[in-house]
């Protein structure tokens, strides 16, 4: 696979998000770890959203937003909904017949932990982990 192939690769650190450019071309990933990076953190709004042809092709979500509201007894729920909501493409469209588990956790006042494992016959499989401490979003992810 080329490395000009596919969408923007994405990787979220402790610093914020980061694209790699090689040469002056930016690195492009056909993962489904981007692909999961690009639905959660992509705002409904988005501009890009004026090309789509269909209600279907439009990508943008509630995550990040519900994120950034005071932790209560019920963010996990919400983080947990706006997550699966993102995700919810890959089940219905493209033949990806994916199976999404979302695990949300509050293991400290101001911490939100993400759990986001995906099975899928078409694209394989894949777990991501995000963490928010404090304002900022740490991500791990492996997929075969």
């Amino acid at each position: 696979m080329s490395r000009y192939q596919g969408d923007l690769k994405i990787e979220i650190g402790k610093d914020g998000a980061a694209i790699t450019y090689i040469g002056g071309q930016p690195v492009l990933d056909q993962g489904i770890i981007n692909a999961v990076i690009i639905s959660l953190f992509t705002s409904k709004p988005w501009i890009g959203n004026i090309f789509a042809r269909k209600a279907g092709q439009k990508i943008g979500s509630i995550f990040e937003a519900e994120t950034r509201k005071p932790i209560t007894s019920q963010s996990p729920n919400f983080i947990r909904f706006a997550a699966e909501s993102a995700l919810k493409w890959m089940k219905d469209k493209n033949g990806l017949n994916a199976k999404i588990t979302v695990d949300v956790k509050n293991p400290a006042s101001d911490t939100i932990s993400v759990n986001i494992l995906i099975k899928s016959p078409v694209i394989g499989n894949a777990n991501i982990g995000l963490t928010r401490y404090a304002g900022n979003w740490i991500a791990t992810a492996e997929a075969n």
